[in-house]
């Protein structure tokens, strides 16, 4: 009876015997050892299925920071990759611009050099670009130069010419008689500008003839007449620059109307004014065709010459004084260039009127 192992089990609806061999209670706590080895491996199984987990979460972590670090970093590259995209069409851009400016100005030279006569260009193969603007320099100097020792342009802002130069029926005296000058409609007070650099040779006020007027006396024989004036806003051995304002136009004189009155001369010798009211820098060569009374050659071979002596080649200047160059050269320096004495002149200066 040793081997029977008495159980008692007692509840409410009784008490129940059980009675267990040693074979069935080996077997029994052969099951409950096993069941507790299997929940313990369960156990830990678990423990280690937590433990991966939680060390994939962590990685996971990680390489989340990781991936915003790259794309921080790529964003960075973006960023860096378009600011140097940027320069590179802004450098590009500016490589077009400069080729364009260097393509246009040498278009421009090509164009002065024509414009300046055969002789100034050479071979652009021969030829570097600071010889081409020393060449083109002087020519454009000489030329800029000479608009402002001789007369050239508008004296003052008129209507259109209303009467010109040379013979006419005079609108006072009623016979024909040589006009020395041009008649420029304009209202009364409007301002008169000098020609050219020069000095005031004369002012006169009158009530017939020239009325009020300003004679002018300029480089190398030229002289110009502003007559019927209203008032004179310059003295007698004043020196002018050219665009200066002398007057105001009026009706003065012997005038049947508001205008000016204005003449060109050159060694005495009355001149069209016409073409000099016309010539400018873009039409420099015209006068000399129209005009032949004047010794073009030898005066202008002459202001070249006097400006080579006061201006050194354009690529010895410094920068800033280049714009200046041209325009540096005033009447006083001129004064004793000048050409022959004042002749009679074949022309019956006549007192205009409009």
């Amino acid at each position: 009876m040793k081997d029977i192992l008495h159980i008692t089990v007692s509840s409410n609806s009784g008490t129940r015997h059980l009675a267990l061999t040693v074979k069935r209670r080996n077997a029994l706590l052969g099951t409950l050892v096993g069941f507790v080895v299997f929940l313990l491996l369960m156990f830990g199984y678990i423990r280690f299925l937590q433990w991966q987990a939680d060390d994939s979460d962590s990685r996971l972590a990680h390489n989340r920071e990781a991936l915003a670090t790259l794309k921080q970093d790529l964003q960075s590259a973006k960023a860096a990759f378009q600011e140097v995209e940027e320069q590179r069409q802004l450098l590009e851009s500016s490589i077009a611009r400069k080729t364009e400016e260097l393509t246009a100005a040498s278009d421009r030279l090509d164009s002065l050099e024509d414009k300046l006569g055969g002789g100034i260009s050479a071979s652009a193969d021969s030829e570097d670009l600071a010889q081409r603007l020393d060449l083109a320099a002087i020519a454009m100097g000489s030329r800029e130069v000479t608009l402002n020792l001789i007369p050239n342009g508008q004296p003052l802002d008129y209507a259109y010419i209303s009467s010109g130069f040379g013979r006419r029926m005079h609108p006072i005296k009623g016979r024909l008689i040589e006009h020395a000058g041009d008649d420029l409609a304009a209202n009364t007070g409007t301002a008169v500008h000098a020609t050219a650099d020069g000095v005031v040779e004369i002012v006169s006020h009158r009530k017939s003839g020239y009325g009020n007027m300003v004679l002018l006396s300029h480089a190398f024989g030229f002289k110009t007449r502003y007559a019927h004036l209203k008032t004179v806003k310059v003295k007698r051995g004043a020196y002018v620059h050219k665009g200066d304002i002398i007057a105001y136009s009026g009706n003065s004189g012997s005038s049947t109307g508001p205008h000016l009155h204005y003449e060109v001369t050159y060694a005495g010798i009355p001149l069209n004014p016409k073409p000099f009211l016309n010539w400018q820098l873009d039409n420099y060569e015209q006068l000399f065709d129209s005009e032949n009374q004047v010794p073009w050659q030898s005066l202008l071979a002459t202001i070249e010459n006097l400006r080579t002596l006061w201006q050194p080649p354009l690529s010895q200047q410094a920068p800033t004084s280049v714009a200046k160059s041209s325009s540096a050269v005033t009447f006083t320096s001129m004064e004793k260039f000048t050409a022959p004495s004042e002749q009679t002149t074949p022309f019956v200066l006549a007192e205009t009127a409009r």
